[in-house]
Order: C-alpha cells, then structure tokens, then sequence
C-alpha cells in the first residue's frame, strides 16, 4: 500500500471504520486524481495515469457520503454535495445545470483559479431512474470544460472541470421508491372451477386479501427487476462507463459493525451526543448491553446509522424521566455554590 494511501488510511479509519475496502478504493481514486492535477500533462502520460470519477453503491445511512467528505477533508481539498432538485416530481434540466453551475462558480471563487479541483458527490441517484437526468449528467460530467460569469472580470471565465472527482451515489434499498411499474392484471391468480349447474359455469375467485398479497409480491418482483435494469444502466453501459470509471460496493452493515462504529467511531454522531453528558451517563451509553440493543434495532432499521440520532433522544428521553440522568450537572453544581 502507498505510503500516503495508508496515512489517509489510518486518519480515515478512525471515523469511518463501516467498510475498509470501499474506504481504500475510494482514497485511491481521489489521490490518483490529485496526482493528475498536481502534475505535468506529459508526465501523466508517461505513467499512464487517467482521471477516475467513481460510482458507489450501497444501503442508506451507512455513512458513504461522510466516508468520501472525510477523505477529502484528511486530503484538504474542497467538499461539494450536489442534490438533484425536481419541480413537479420532474428533473429539469435548466435547474440541473444551474445546480452544477453554483458549485462549479464557489470552487472558482475560492482561489480565481479557472483550473478547478476537489470532490463533488452526486446524492441519491436513484431518484432520477426514470428521468432523461443521467444523459445531462452524461452531457456535463464528460465535458473538460464549463463557461460562467466572472462579475469581477466582467467576462466570462472558461473553467477547467476534467479533474473534478464526480462520486456518483445509488442506493438499492431507497431505489425501490423511485420506480414506476405498470398495474398489473392478475386475473390468472383466480381459480376456475367448472360446475354443471343448468349449463352455468361458476367461477371461484380466490380471497381479495390474497389478491392483494399476490398482487403486491408481484409489484415488488417488478419493481426490483426494473431497478436492477436501471442500476445495471448506470454501472455498465458504454454511456455511464466512461462516466463513473471506477464502480464501488458497499459492504452490508450488521449488527457487529454497527456495534463498533457506535462505540468507536464519530460517523454515527454517538460518541458526540454522550460527550453532552455527565460522566457517569458518558460510561452507561458505552455499557455493552446497552451498545448491543441499540446495534440490534439499527441494523433493523431503514435507515441505518442515519438513525443514531432520533435512536439516542429517545433513549436519553426516557432515562431522563425516570430521573436516572441529569442534563445539566454542571450547572447545577455552579449554583449550588453559590
């Protein structure tokens, strides 16, 4: 392992310990581009190095935006989220590049340097599915190049984007709210008897509640081949390959992971919320029942690590009205000296 890949490493590591692999990918993509950036043209082209945006996939609330954030903190270059706003349940393209356009015209006007760099993380791809959005992202990550207005120049500025690191974010498990399948005709989950009844054919339709269930799984079946279609769309086809060059998975995070990221890590916001407390109630939101209850019901949860916070209040909540925490010791320790 290169030397600097391992110092980010182990400085990375400390905060964001849910995935090493993904984690040393993704430092190694973003020091390759700041490689390129810092060097002559020529000289890349001696040592075969190319620029790689990168593509990573995993569940929300796992912490892949804040494991990318802290890279580029560790690295000191600039930290851009770019959400993808719609009107209307629609993306529109002119606020799309509009977006682009705000965050490209901040970096420029951090140092009035047209030859830009840093990390930009695309949130949430996967609420633009089934939009035409991933071509415009096409038609603008692709480009070396994107003009703005520079009002103290008064002229318009050619900036320099091509070594820009684009992190495109999908994840599976939100995606699902994001695809639209047909409705569906399960007039072949009803069961026909044929009775000689007068000549009459009676039909048996099975129980509307087990329609429901039947038509349910169904959607669900359809709406998961869709989006894998769609998520295959983005990591594979020849239009988004050259996009995102590198494609990174994120491990699944169970109960003994999150465990450690709790007890061990800031990404989960705990280890900041108990240092608000005295320090006996610091030593009980450590204790290792309590640390393997709150893992359990994470791990459970939708969203994930995402959900520390509203986890924590709540128990805290609850502690605080059976009296067993003070909020406030130190205060009322001031004033009872007083």
């Amino acid at each position: 392992m290169d030397s600097k890949l391992k110092d980010v490493f182990a400085d990375v590591y400390k905060t964001c310990p849910q995935d090493e692999m993904a984690l040393c990918e993704i430092i190694a993509s973003i020091l390759n581009n700041e490689n390129i950036y810092k060097s002559d043209d020529n000289v890349n082209r001696l040592l075969g190095l190319s620029h790689e945006n990168i593509l990573i996939d995993g569940d929300f609330g796992i912490g892949k935006t804040t494991m990318v954030e802290e890279v580029a903190k560790v690295l000191n270059i600039p930290f851009y989220k770019f959400p993808f706003s719609k009107v209307n349940d629609e993306v529109v393209w002119n606020l799309l590049v509009g977006n682009f356009r705000d965050i490209f015209t901040m970096m420029y006007r951090k140092n009035h340097n047209p030859r830009l760099h840093g990390v930009i993380v695309i949130e949430e791809m996967e609420r633009i599915l089934d939009d035409d959005a991933l071509i415009v992202l096409d038609g603008i990550i692709d480009f070396d190049d994107f003009k703005i207005y520079d009002d103290d120049l008064k002229e318009n500025v050619t900036l320099d984007i091509s070594n820009i690191t684009f992190v495109g974010e999908v994840n599976r498990n939100r995606a699902m709210d994001y695809v639209s399948v047909p409705d569906f005709n399960i007039s072949f989950l009803s069961k026909t008897n044929t009775q000689d009844n007068s000549d009459e054919t009676k039909t048996e339709v099975q129980d509307d509640e087990i329609k429901k269930i039947s038509q349910k799984a169904l959607i669900d079946f359809a709406k998961m081949k869709l989006l894998e279609r769609k998520i295959d769309y983005i990591e594979n086809s020849a239009v988004m390959w050259h996009v995102f060059q590198k494609h990174i998975k994120f491990e699944k995070i169970d109960k003994d992971s999150i465990k450690i990221i709790l007890r061990d890590s800031y990404i989960s916001k705990y280890k900041a919320l108990v240092s608000s407390l005295g320090v006996d109630d610091y030593l009980y939101f450590f204790d290792d029942k309590l640390l393997d209850g709150l893992a359990e019901l994470l791990a459970e949860d939708y969203n994930k690590l995402y959900s520390v916070p509203s986890c924590f209040q709540e128990i805290l909540r609850i502690k605080m009205d059976n009296g067993s925490i003070d909020m406030f010791p130190l205060s009322r320790q001031k004033k009872k000296e007083m």
